[in-house]
């Protein structure tokens, strides 16, 4: 799940390769895919053990400015570049700001809820990644429809939280139902890709996103606050 609807730079990826392009096996392109993601959870919980304490040494509102300029502008980058150098950094820009936003939303939850949204995010992705391997036409039909859902439920979600200051806990189920029909999705539509190195970190892009998405969602609906 992007933060911008990338529809058309989506179908660019499934256009054959430009000059000096190199078209890896599919192989290698899983393989790099894989760990580029791995990279991000890496680079997550890197910048979690050193910015635990950043909500209470910076303006809350300071770093919701940074993350959304941070991450829009990486996801851009991510999205419009051809080199897989430009993207790897971009993304792992994107990594580290989506860091910081956990380590303050994490820190508001006792361990053991963290450790369980993240049991439960991993068994989300194992359901969800063998039911898009089962039927990937289903989860290649949701694309457009799911992005005009996650905007309908984000608005509803920015309404009720300024009138009440809450999100209730159904629009977060929402928003899980919204992310793992997005993870499927983006599982398809790597392997539709060309592969190439820069597909391959894109692709890592669209599904990193969609993971901690879920990992947040999932935190909010069985976490307990500390």
């Amino acid at each position: 799940m992007e933060l911008l609807d990338n529809t058309r730079y989506k179908q660019q990826r499934l256009m054959p390769l430009v000059s000096g392009e190199r078209l890896l096996s599919r192989r290698t392109y899983n393989l790099l895919m894989a760990g580029t993601l791995v990279w991000g959870f890496i680079v997550d919980v890197i910048v979690c053990m050193f910015t635990y304490d950043i909500y209470s040494r910076i303006s809350p509102i300071a770093l919701i400015v940074l993350y959304l300029a941070v991450s829009i502008i990486s996801i851009i980058v991510i999205h419009r570049s051809d080199s897989a150098v430009i993207s790897f950094a971009a993304f792992t820009a994107l990594a580290a700001v989506m860091g910081i936003l956990l380590s303050g939303i994490i820190s508001s939850y006792t361990a053991d809820s963290v450790f369980n949204a993240f049991i439960h995010t991993g068994i989300v992705c194992l359901i969800i990644g063998f039911l898009a391997t089962s039927f990937p036409g289903f989860f290649l039909k949701l694309g457009k429809g799911l992005f005009i859902v996650f905007l309908v439920v984000f608005a509803v979600e920015i309404v009720l939280l300024l009138i009440f200051h809450n999100i209730p806990e159904i629009t977060s189920i929402a928003m899980v139902l919204i992310f793992s029909g997005y993870f499927g999705y983006d599982l398809v539509k790597a392997q539709q890709y060309v592969p190439t190195a820069d597909n391959a970190v894109d692709s890592a892009a669209d599904i990193y996103i969609d993971v901690i998405n879920l990992f947040i969602r999932l935190l909010a609906i069985f976490g307990s606050r500390d």
